[in-house]
């Protein structure tokens, strides 16, 4: 009896909230301060001034062809046919069998051993890796009907090792999912594993597993690379065992560099069994110059430039708050420079900036609130220095 794929309709909602969240990114709570010095900004660099600041900030840009490219062939393959599709039984799967006419068979629950093999009482070595529950249930059937009239059988997968896909980094709970169908995509793993977490930066790196061939099984076979149960790695009739996969290289999915349809894209990718997501943990930002607490801050997901300057502290009194400069690597490694108006942000007047890793914030001070400051640092200090010279 094969088993339905069960909350899809609230897997999917719960996938298309997650989407938009990490494709928008949300508001972040400031950190608490790491007190390092903050890296200078290149001179002469061009500055940009704009109350447009952050839509010249936040706009995509192309992500690199070659990962675009492999996800794209990636999808399609993946895709190609039927959505969604009943993995087949592999090693460790626990499964369930009833027979009720037959006190051997009667709620009995077996393990896929390493070879693919389970072994039954009656029914003796029946293989089951590479079948889904439907086909090993006809085989399994087909068997009792050597020894009874019409056998009634029921088999349920109760818990499927086989289909672990890693998701890692900067996640609620990193560790192994299970895959319940062909049809869960990199965004219900994610969400399986309770989301990113706000450390997580926009980049994910993607490791899609690839059964080993016929050829390349045999010839880590005679080359003695396979060992214990499975060796040598292939079925009696020379197929590879479907548990030999391998690792390609990582594709990285950076969706602050994608269209929003690139986006949707990456993230429905269908995984497969042994595929790995890692959610890559978010870098630092500089905040230096007229705040209260400059130096490097961690960027965590949807960190914006009035979050690093609320982690800083705010501006202090002489600070220029419409005049603050963001430096901003760009991918031809020059630096660009944009000018924000912090006042503007902070009534409504204009966007936010979402910051990237490695953005430096740089605050100046006006002439006229610097004189002001420095007489009233003054005459502090002189007031602090009478006080304490006072016997009184």
């Amino acid at each position: 009896m094969s088993r339905t794929s069960r909350g899809t309709h609230a897997r999917r909602a719960r996938a298309a909230l997650l989407l938009s969240i990490v494709a928008a990114g949300c508001s972040a709570g400031a950190s608490a301060p790491s007190r390092q010095p903050a890296s200078a900004p290149t001179a002469g660099a061009p500055a940009v001034r704009s109350d447009a600041l952050a839509a010249v900030a936040a706009r995509p840009s192309a992500a690199p062809s070659a990962d675009l490219t492999r996800l794209a062939e990636l999808y399609e393959k993946r895709t190609e046919g039927s959505g969604v599709v009943d993995h087949p039984i592999g090693p460790g799967d626990l499964i369930e069998i009833n027979v009720p006419a037959m006190e051997e068979l009667r709620d009995r629950s077996v393990r896929v051993a390493s070879d693919g093999n389970v072994t039954l009482p009656l029914l003796g070595t029946v293989r089951a890796e590479g079948l889904t529950e439907t086909q090993l249930h006809e085989d399994l059937r087909r068997r009792l009907g050597h020894y009874m009239h019409k056998p009634q059988l029921s088999l349920l997968v109760k818990e499927y090792r086989s289909r672990q896909v890693g998701v890692l980094g900067a996640v609620a709970r990193p560790g192994l999912q299970i895959t319940r169908d062909g049809g869960d995509t990199i965004l219900d793993m994610i969400s399986e594993a309770g989301g990113l977490t706000d450390q997580a930066s926009q980049r994910l790196l993607f490791i899609p597993a690839e059964q080993v061939d016929q050829n390349e099984a045999r010839q880590l076979a005679s080359a003695g690379l396979i060992v214990g149960d499975a060796a040598p790695g292939l079925y009696a009739d020379g197929s590879p065992s479907s548990q030999l996969i391998k690792a390609t290289s990582p594709i990285v999915i950076d969706l602050e560099k994608m269209s929003e349809g690139s986006q949707q894209m990456a993230l429905s990718v269908p995984v497969r069994p042994g595929d790995t997501i890692i959610a890559l943990g978010g870098g630092q930002v500089f905040v230096q110059g007229w705040v209260e607490k400059p130096g490097a801050y961690p960027i965590t997901r949807g960190l914006t430039l009035l979050g690093a300057l609320a982690a800083a502290g705010g501006a202090s009194y002489p600070a220029d708050k419409t005049s603050v400069r963001l430096l901003r690597d760009t991918q031809s490694g020059g630096r660009e420079v944009l000018v924000a108006n912090i006042e503007d942000v902070e009534q409504g007047k204009s966007d936010d900036v979402l910051l990237r890793e490695g953005d430096i914030v740089e605050v100046e001070a006006t002439g006229g609130k610097l004189a002001a400051y420095g007489v009233y640092h003054f005459f502090t200090n002189v007031m602090r220095m009478g006080f304490a010279l006072s016997p009184f």
